[in-house]
């Protein structure tokens, strides 16, 4: 309830804006990811964006919808975006080598790392950048929402990821 109703942080127009990398993990194409992405492309952050879709290899599922999505949202001067591959496997879980591969072409001085499920609005990047304006922020994350739950398995990512914030929203208050 508290995440619902806190306000978000704004930017401090005297602070200059720090350049912001989104990294998305990109694999499987079961959540809408053609919609999900579009939101990605229409941030209104004043600041330079570079936006990284990372794909274990070129045959993956979603990557036709990220061509597409590249396609139809050219480069502008605050923004660029691409898809890289994978080139180098160094663990068992594919999405922490699209991390690390991300992370590793990132220009930004921020590093935002998004799902390709993620659904956001046009203020997130604002808003997360605020967020790091504070000296004494060192970790953002945002709480995770479930706006299509279409089947058995959905729900219970879900239920997971409620159990996660809940778990986390208690140990932050225990150190208060």
């Amino acid at each position: 309830v508290r995440f619902y109703f806190k306000k978000p942080p704004r930017l401090d127009p005297s602070k200059p804006l720090p350049s912001v990398t989104i990294v998305k993990a990109c694999h499987l194409a079961e959540d809408g990811e053609a919609k999900n992405f579009e939101g990605f492309f229409k941030q209104r952050y004043a600041g330079q964006i570079q936006l990284l879709f990372v794909v274990d290899n070129e045959s993956v599922p979603v990557a036709p919808i990220i061509r597409e999505a590249l396609a139809r949202n050219p480069n502008r001067p605050n923004f660029t975006a691409e898809m890289l591959t994978v080139k180098e496997k160094r663990g068992i879980w594919g999405k922490m080598d699209a991390l690390v591969t991300g992370h590793a072409h990132a220009k930004g001085d921020l590093i935002l790392w998004s799902d390709s499920d993620a659904i956001v609005g046009p203020d997130y990047v604002e808003q997360m950048a605020a967020s790091f304006q504070n000296p004494e922020t060192h970790v953002v994350t945002t709480p995770q929402y479930e706006v299509n739950p279409t089947n058995f398995a959905t729900a219970l990512k879900v239920a997971g990821n409620y159990a996660d914030i809940a778990v986390y929203g208690i140990g932050v208050e225990s150190l208060q």
